[in-house]
């Protein structure tokens, strides 16, 4: 069996300035051990060389698994044994081992941490700047440094390759920023040469152990040295192997602590307000790993998704569905007002979505990774809520054909609030998603606030209004006429007057044609069809009838002047029926076609129509070119592209909103009363006490004024 070689501090092991060579801290070893030593064997660097640190225990069992383990590899490492004669102490060895190992960097490791892929790798990464001491891992045990979801998803006792995959996810998807930290832990850490020369050893009063690195961290930062985050590199740590556990443990520890602070007064406020700014960078590293490893946790809300199938509905729920089969997400919660609970959760099971569905007052503080509006912010209390219970607030800004049109609106003063408020939720929101590039270049130039960096393209989709073909009434029940079809809301944007005139034009040469409109009428600002011979308006239908009159279809036509996205060609496309709609912005996205409606010439666009109802050809290259731009999207895509563009938002640092964007109004001393209030969980959002005591809030401030 091949044995470690051993050392001494007299051997010379050729080490040179601006090297790195490891230090394994070796005391029992404990169950973790060989584990522990394997893994090091395995991801680390051949020419790095390995140097076990043994502080004379009592026997020589963790000695004879070092030897086993090292027997196994048959490719050549630089690996040794140092043998203390007596007891040191941690502090005590790892001096001895600084000593040994110049002028090399050195990176400490306890002999209970198991490393996984490009470990060093990651910590060597920090030695760009020249001013940093210390770089410390990332890990499952090692105070501030800590991932709660690393440790829950290890368990106490993994295998080397379980620590490898979740590391190996780490290290694949940070970028690493570095957090800079007060001190470090040195269960797996790397310290500098230049800081080792300038600030000197560990201080032997901390012997045997606990504080010295703290200690030694904070020496160097007097000097101007920094200290950092790995925060790509995640290790497993067991903890209480180097010094075990019990009261002369705790007392000992209780005494350093003590000690460094007499020493450093400043040192416990570093630490207690890092543990407490949630946007501290090593705190934003921490979560970004934690959601890598168990999945983002999303909240929706919930207010527009109800079975008024509009485009806003099926951009929902079809992203819905995008979501909760992704393998990035754990979790999926609406949150609706309590009357609409057992409505929302009928639904999804009746989609089979697995979408979780609570009211306001269901909710945790910080429950949520990312909290989302599917569609522009009306109310401005959606980020009231998602202030205490998401991490990340996105907003899916559909389109801004509402807001620039004031005939949609009740009365002027709706229309201007509602303005007001998109502008603030742009400002308010930590990322905002549009559906096309043309969509952000109005957004500029309107003036809102945009960050690109957290600025994302996420496309509708049409195949959740597209069900399985089963069997059914024939179409001939509903209408059983040959038809052009025309799907949508009766804005006024949608031109269906242009379609109306072009119908009025054709009629008489399609003596067995009949025009058809289909879709619900808004609230304000409808149209007025003239439904005249051979004009059909079937209002607002449900699914199952909308996709047979789709199938069914002549044409499936469309001249809208602007369009968000547009799915009506898409959905036609997916059901073989043949689509044309006008060269404008939503439709002209999704990708080339030999036919459009042409809204600058009336006579352009009826000889089109005319083609495509006669011309076979025609007709097929038509329905051919827009099955190729319906093939772009899906739901699964786009569930991709939110999961990704989530995840960025998490990584990145908290942006910097006013105050007044938050709330949407002046908290003067009212407004703050009424926060606390909030805050403090007396009255949850949608409780009847809530609302009793907004009831008496507007009473009192009627009687004030």
């Amino acid at each position: 069996m091949k044995r470690i070689p051993e050392i001494n501090e007299s051997t010379n092991l050729k080490l040179t300035t601006d090297s790195r060579a490891v230090a394994v801290t070796l005391y029992g070893g404990g169950e973790l051990w060989g584990k522990a030593f394997r893994s090091l064997l395995i991801n680390t660097r051949e020419d790095v060389p390995i140097v076990i640190f043994e502080d004379a225990y009592k026997d020589d069992h963790a000695i004879e698994m070092a030897h086993q383990v090292y027997d196994e590899f048959e490719f050549p490492r630089v690996v040794f044994l140092h043998r203390n004669e007596i007891n040191l102490g941690v502090v005590a060895n790892l001096n001895v081992a600084f000593r040994l190992l110049a002028p090399a960097d050195v990176v400490v490791l306890n002999s209970d941490v198991i490393v996984g892929p490009n470990w060093l790798e990651g910590l060597e990464g920090a030695l760009i700047d020249p001013t940093i001491a210390t770089v410390t891992a990332l890990s499952t045990n090692s105070t501030i440094f800590t991932v709660p979801e690393a440790a829950h998803f290890l368990g106490s006792n993994p295998s080397v390759d379980d620590v490898g995959n979740v590391a190996s996810k780490i290290w694949s998807q940070v970028d690493p920023i570095y957090p800079e930290i007060p001190t470090t832990v040195s269960c797996c850490a790397l310290f500098r040469r230049r800081a080792l020369e300038i600030a000197g050893d560990l201080d032997t009063y901390f012997s045997p152990g606990y504080g010295e690195e703290t200690d030694f961290s904070l020496r160097c930062t007097q000097y101007g040295f920094r200290h950092v985050a790995a925060d790509n590199v995640l290790v497993f740590h067991e903890g209480g192997v180097s010094f075990g556990t019990g009261e002369k443990v705790s007392a000992r520890k209780l005494l350093n602590d003590k000690e460094v602070e007499r020493r450093y007064p400043f040192f416990r406020k570093m630490v207690v307000d890092l543990e407490n700014d949630k946007q501290h960078p090593l705190n934003i590293a921490i979560r970004f790993c934690e959601v890598l490893i168990r999945g983002l946790e999303i909240v929706v809300d919930g207010t527009l998704i109800n079975e008024n199938h509009t485009g806003t509905f099926v951009g929902a729920v079809g992203l819905l569905s995008g979501l909760v089969s992704h393998a990035s997400v754990r979790e999926v919660t609406v949150i609706v007002s309590p009357v609409r609970v057992r409505a929302l959760r009928t639904m999804f099971e009746k989609m089979n979505l697995d979408v979780q569905v609570l009211t306001y007052s269901q909710l945790r503080d910080g429950d949520f990774d990312i909290g989302f509006v599917p569609h522009q912010v009306y109310n401005p209390q959606v980020f009231d809520w998602m202030q205490d219970h998401a991490y990340r607030r996105v907003v899916w800004h559909l389109d801004f054909i509402s807001t620039t049109i004031p005939k949609y609106f009740r009365d002027n003063e709706t229309f201007f609030y509602t303005r007001n408020v998109v502008k603030r939720s742009f400002a308010a929101s930590d990322g905002i998603f549009f559906l096309t590039n043309g969509a952000i270049n109005l957004a500029k130039s309107k003036g809102l606030d945009l960050d690109l960096n957290r600025t994302f393209i996420l496309p509708s989709a049409p195949d959740i209004a597209i069900s399985d073909l089963v069997q059914r009434e024939n179409i001939e029940d509903i209408f059983p006429h040959n038809y052009i079809l025309v799907l949508g809301l009766g804005f006024q944007h949608k031109n269906r007057e242009f379609i109306e005139t072009i119908f009025s034009k054709i009629r008489l040469d399609f003596p067995n044609l009949w025009l058809i409109f289909a879709g619900p009428y808004p609230t304000y600002g409808g149209d007025d069809l003239n439904l005249g011979d051979r004009v059909v308006d079937f209002g607002k239908v449900d699914d199952d009838k909308r996709q047979r009159l789709i199938e069914s279809a002549t044409l499936v036509i469309s001249a809208s002047i602007i369009e968000g996205f547009g799915l009506a060609p898409l959905e036609a496309a997916k059901l073989n029926s043949v689509p044309i709609v006008s060269n404008t912005l939503g439709y002209e996205s999704h990708g080339s076609a030999p036919y459009w409606i042409n809204l600058d010439s009336l006579e352009k666009s009826i000889s089109t129509v005319s083609q495509l109802l006669c011309d076979g050809q025609a007709r097929n290259s038509q329905l051919e070119a827009w099955k190729r731009n319906a093939a772009q999207y899906s739901w699964k895509n786009s569930g991709s592209l939110f999961v990704s563009a989530s995840i960025a938002l998490i990584a990145m640092p908290n942006k910097v909103i006013p105050l007044e964007s938050i709330y949407f109004a002046k908290l003067n001393w009212k407004g703050k009363l009424v926060d606390l209030a909030r805050r403090s969980g007396i009255f949850p959002e949608g409780s009847t006490r809530r609302k009793v005591a907004a009831k008496a809030f507007h009473l009192v401030k009627r009687r004030l004024n």
